[in-house]
């Protein structure tokens, strides 16, 4: 159902994340993968959900839509993770992936 509304339409993901691609994968969609290289700093203020919303405004932002096709959807996404308000980042090394996953089972 959800393909038939999109019959027509290019599907732009902004995005190398490989879990949007298997989700977009799963609903049966085709897409084009254009990442986006927006530096991920946001102002301090903000909200956990605030934050993604703002990063993924950015990355979207980026796209310059003049020339391309007027039938044409980007999706770009961003995931903050936070644990009793500390937002933790993308892990640097294995270490400190393991530590980020332990905090967050407890």
């Amino acid at each position: 159902m959800i393909n038939k509304r999109l019959e027509g339409f290019k599907i732009i993901l902004a995005s190398r994340s490989p879990r949007r691609q298997y989700l977009l994968k799963e609903l049966g969609l085709d897409f084009e993968i254009i990442p986006t290289d927006v530096q991920e700093s946001y102002p301090d203020t903000l909200t956990p959900v605030q934050i993604a919303c703002f990063l993924a405004d950015q990355k979207a932002d980026t796209f310059d839509t003049s020339g391309m096709e007027t039938k044409m959807i980007v999706i770009a996404a961003d995931t903050i993770v936070s644990l009793h308000g500390e937002i933790l980042g993308k892990p640097g090394s294995y270490q400190e992936a393991v530590t980020m996953l332990k905090k967050l089972s407890g």
